[in-house]
């Protein structure tokens, strides 16, 4: 009886705290809103870059790339269509961009380790801008530019 009653109170405790693990979160491209999010538990030899691959098979959202980097995610613009020229000395650069734990490593996804089942890996797509013979930025999120081929201008309701 006692021996039940230990194994009915620990599986409580199991069902009322499960272990969440890593947090993998792909950003929408033209706002700050998550289009996927889920949890996932890592093993000492997961990178950024498998952990993503694996939530994004699992979530069924297209993409293309692999664990050492990703080129597009859904309808995402890549390659040459992922270029805006702004003028013969202005241009951005746009392409999927990660932090874990609000840093974003100087590395390649694959490269980068996950250290504990309290990651956070999130995805977001950002630009580079190169003007005037240099590179000024580096992963600034498009939500804050909105160019309009990416992120088009709503009509108003009714017109």
């Amino acid at each position: 009886m006692l021996t039940r009653l230990f194994q009915l109170a620990t599986s409580l405790i199991i069902v009322s705290h499960p272990a969440a693990g890593v947090s993998f979160q792909v950003q929408s491209l033209c706002s700050e809103a998550f289009t996927v999010e889920s949890d996932h538990n890592a093993s000492t030899n997961d990178t950024v870059g498998s952990i993503t691959v694996k939530a994004l098979d699992e979530s069924g959202v297209p993409y293309k790339g692999g664990a050492e980097g990703i080129a597009s995610i859904g309808d995402s613009p890549s390659g040459d269509k992922a270029m805006e020229v702004i003028s013969s000395t202005h241009m951005r650069a746009y392409g999927w961009c990660f932090s874990i734990n609000g840093v974003e490593p100087a590395a390649m996804p694959d490269k980068v380790s996950i250290t504990s089942n309290d990651d956070v890996i999130q995805w977001y797509y950002g630009f580079a801008e190169y003007k005037d013979g240099a590179w000024i930025t580096y992963c600034t999120p498009t939500h804050q530019a909105r160019p309009t081929y990416i992120c088009p201008v709503e009509s108003p309701a009714g017109e």
